[in-house]
């Protein structure tokens, strides 16, 4: 399914992308209010926004693609693949996240909570008091080129804690 334009999906709308489905929309997707989407194919899109209890489930096999921009305000994720610039404005919650040339931007105590990271020329930035917990960091030793900037000079400072196990390279 290919979307020329917009794509607004609401009031506890339910969408199934199935194993063989994909769809692309050529401008924003806005998952609020309620409404779920469980993608297990593949979702190309240039901004994402999910707010107001939307939902994204991307299953271990989707593709999850944002060209440009991704805001996510309280969302859980099983596995998010980014690239372009992702906004961190509260706690999101996921379990593996890969970004490649990917830009992320954590609000004032924004938090995100991650099992398995790798990036690679990623860059992160992160305002005052935000947080950024994982418990795996590039440990397939594949991700190189990521910068992490912290942002404002008041308490309480960003912190970023790898619980497991972190690879990193020159």
């Amino acid at each position: 399914l290919a979307v020329d334009g917009s794509l607004d999906m609401n009031n506890s709308l339910t969408v199934y992308n199935t194993a063989t489905g994909v769809l692309t929309v050529t401008d924003e997707m806005k998952v609020s209010n309620s409404a779920r989407i469980y993608n297990d194919g593949a979702v190309t899109v240039d901004d994402l926004k999910i707010n107001s209890d939307g939902e994204f489930h991307n299953c271990e096999n989707a593709l999850l693609v944002v060209n440009d921009e991704c805001e996510l305000e309280p969302v859980s994720y099983t596995h998010l693949r980014a690239r372009g610039t992702i906004w961190v404005n509260c706690h999101t919650s996921v379990n593996e996240l890969e970004a490649q040339g990917a830009e992320f931007n954590f609000s004032a105590n924004a938090g995100l909570d991650a099992g398995r990271v790798e990036f690679n020329n990623t860059n992160v930035s992160m305002a005052r008091g935000a947080i950024f917990t994982m418990e795996e960091y590039n440990a397939d030793e594949k991700g190189g080129g990521n910068r992490f900037a912290f942002t404002g000079d008041a308490d309480p400072r960003a912190v970023v804690l790898i619980s497991e196990k972190a690879y990193t390279r020159k």
